[in-house]
């Protein structure tokens, strides 16, 4: 039983964050546990602090810590020592008597990140390891995503470098995808961009997620209260990666465009020189669920498949679309036509090329601590999918 004791102070703002990242032999986790340490002020007034010994309670061993500040947060690390079981429950004691939320971020070496909130309410986690069948729910290009400023001498990709480019998660697909891509298909080196994480229209997370990265890597929060979008409309940012359009382009605003304007055509040849399309998101089940139903993961691929393609025989249905495009049967033809008949495989012979780069793109960025095997990504049953 490890217990790694820490000073920290409960109030009703600033939460604590504690990192969890698999150590490169698959059983020690590394941590950084970041707590506020110095009272702040709520609409004008003090918060009411109270300090309390908190403890960070797992099945493991905890090795003997080092901590500094930075800010207004005490910054902790330490390893926890898996020597005689997996990393299974972890609780924070004496979370009960305060306000505080710790947000529980876990890497667990396989491309995989996790995140909890503990809090007086949730004082404990029981981990479960899952593993994935190869259903690819979300896929999608990435080269319409890149925003820019036109008045950063921006012209090209690798014009990125030495840029500040914003992000929504640095550890999220859509940006590990960007990455590779801007590496592969143009020889952008990503680690001489500054990546500065934010919320995209409105701020909600009260810390913002940063995972561990190789040395030489500039991953920050953007700036307190700036939201992404801000941060593009005012200059603050050079360039953006974003899940959606910022609204600072979609309502014209000067001096923002898209990277690709014709992002379309740009994603259609690299689909053809590369029959890359992305994969964002797999299926996930409980391990101990495989293990007491072996049959459940091939049942599930099946049943999944099955959805797809009735999906798509109601995509073709002129006289009663499934969509609000006035001609989603004609876009769906000629999807088939650029891409080929089944264009969203599921299943792992379909989808190796692109397993390996995903693969290859979280081990680049420093978000694995070695490159995975397939096989240890997907339950058993799958591998011959």
């Amino acid at each position: 039983m490890c217990v790694f004791s820490c000073r920290l102070f409960a109030h009703e703002v600033q939460p604590a964050v504690l990192q969890l990242t698999q150590a490169g032999n698959g059983v020690d986790w590394e941590v950084l546990f970041k707590q506020p340490y110095k009272q702040s002020r709520i609409g004008g007034r003090s918060s009411s602090l109270k300090a309390f010994d908190l403890a960070v309670i797992t099945n493991c061993v905890a090795s003997r810590g080092r901590q500094r500040t930075s800010g207004v947060m005490l910054e902790q690390r330490f390893t926890l020592e898996c020597i005689d079981a997996p990393l299974s429950v972890m609780s924070i004691n004496g979370i009960e008597q305060t306000l505080i939320d710790v947000i529980v971020t876990v890497n667990d070496g396989q491309a995989a990140t996790t995140r909890y909130l503990l809090n007086a309410r949730q004082p404990s986690i029981e981990f479960s390891s899952d593993t994935a069948i190869p259903v690819f729910l979300s896929r999608t290009f990435r080269h319409g995503a890149i925003f820019i400023r036109t008045d950063r001498g921006i012209t090209e990709p690798r014009d990125l470098e030495g840029k500040t480019v914003g992000l929504v998660e640095y550890d999220m697909t859509a940006a590990v995808v960007v990455r590779g891509l801007l590496r592969d298909e143009y020889g952008v080196d990503t680690t001489k961009i500054r990546w500065r994480v934010g919320d995209p229209e409105v701020p909600w997370r009260e810390t913002i997620p940063i995972p561990d990265v190789p040395d030489g890597t500039d991953v920050a929060p953007v700036a307190d209260g700036q939201t992404l979008n801000d941060a593009l409309a005012s200059g603050a940012l050079d360039a953006l990666c974003g899940i959606e359009p910022p609204s600072c382009f979609t309502a014209g605003a000067p001096g923002v465009d898209r990277l690709f304007p014709d992002w379309r055509s740009v994603e259609r040849d690299y689909f053809g020189r590369t029959g890359i399309f992305p994969i964002m998101h797999a299926v996930g089940i409980k391990r101990e669920l495989l293990d007491a139903n072996p049959w459940l993961g091939a049942e599930l691929f099946k049943a999944f498949e099955s959805a797809k393609d009735l999906a798509l025989r109601e995509l073709a249905v002129m006289n009663a679309p499934k969509a609000t495009l006035p001609w989603v049967a004609a876009e769906l033809q000629a999807t088939k036509n650029a891409m080929g008949e089944d264009y969203w495989p599921y299943g792992i012979d379909k989808n190796r090329d692109i397993l390996e780069i995903l693969i290859r793109y979280s081990f680049e960025d420093g978000l694995t601590t070695r490159r995975l095997g397939i096989d240890e990504l997907f339950a058993p049953s799958m591998l011959d999918t």
